[in-house]
């Protein structure tokens, strides 16, 4: 083995297990979330729901609305606004609740009508696992491969250097092809908000859960099960 390995294992081990632990426990946690990673593949009424609140969220952020976050559940969606007040607006007197029901009914006509890419957002946490998993593989396939492979120290950094680059120019567009194949869906017939509530959170952000009732287009399947039911009538 090179000289240089081991003068650095004895530099930087703490440096080199902290990341190697932290990339392992990474790994292991999202190991542990593949099910429901699955379920929600399968489950296409709440990946409809998860695309109707980042249009939503893509919506009011034209509109000035500082948000923190969304979250989507079986059945409704989360948002989380800094404010209720849009940058260089006024305070309205519902507390937002007008804005918030305006521009989801918007976001469900613009998908309905085709406009998939509202759908589809960079900071939607799937973005971040994404990253997650590509920079726990990285750390633990640089640290292998430094203390394996008989390659130089130079050899090494450009290694290094390759990897970071693939975290920087990768971890978005997979993570908008996970969303699209795993997360998200437009594939909805129509949908329509049930309820809209308004909560103030302890550390002041103003929390709206949108409840929607949506129904989905037939799958393929279900269509030509229907047209010979049809033919017979």
């Amino acid at each position: 083995h090179p000289q240089w390995r081991w003068e650095v294992i004895a530099w930087l081990l703490p440096f080199v297990l902290g990341p190697a632990i932290a990339a392992a426990v990474v790994l292991v946690a999202l190991g542990q979330l593949l099910p429901e990673m699955r379920q929600l593949r399968l489950d296409l009424r709440t990946r409809a729901i998860h695309g109707i609140e980042h249009a939503t969220v893509n919506l009011l952020a034209r509109r000035g609305f500082k948000l923190r976050g969304g979250l989507t559940e079986n059945g409704l969606f989360n948002l989380w606004l800094l404010s209720d007040r849009p940058v260089g607006g006024e305070r309205p007197p519902d507390g937002g609740v007008v804005a918030v029901r305006h521009a989801c009914k918007v976001a469900i006509r613009l998908l309905r009508r085709g406009s998939t890419r509202l759908a589809f957002d960079r900071r939607c946490g799937t973005t971040w696992v994404t990253l997650f998993i590509l920079s726990a593989l990285a750390t633990i396939g640089a640290i292998v491969v430094g203390l394996v492979a008989h390659i130089e120290l130079r050899d090494f950094m450009l290694l290094v250097g390759g990897l970071l680059l693939l975290l920087g120019v990768g971890s978005r567009p997979i993570g908008w092809i996970l969303q699209r194949t795993l997360t998200v869906s437009t594939r909805f017939e129509r949908a329509r908000i049930t309820r809209i509530q308004r909560r103030i959170e302890p550390d002041d952000a103003i929390r709206f859960i949108v409840h929607l009732r949506v129904v989905l287009k037939p799958s393929t399947r279900e269509r030509r099960h229907r047209r010979p039911m049809q033919r017979r009538r």
